[in-house]
């Protein structure tokens, strides 16, 4: 969540991140993923999609009981 808020406030214009063999590529306007060792191909989702995604994981993982969560997932 840390950097998403850098993105947002301005601090940064694009983050890498990487971890599990995957590079994030965060930026205000999306964000993509490039797979090492032979991972994938990874893929680009917009940066309020993936927000939301990492919004609704450390939701999920707060809960105990480890609940589903439904979201709809945003168009781009």
């Amino acid at each position: 969540m840390r950097e998403i808020q850098r993105i947002e406030i301005g601090e940064a214009d694009k983050i890498e991140s990487d971890g599990n063999a995957w590079v994030t590529h965060i930026t205000p306007i999306k964000v993509w993923f490039e797979g090492l060792y032979s991972q994938g191909t990874g893929g680009e989702v917009s940066f309020a999609q993936y927000k939301l995604a990492v919004e609704t994981y450390v939701r999920y993982l707060a809960d105990p009981e480890r609940r589903p969560i439904e979201v709809p997932f945003p168009e781009g």
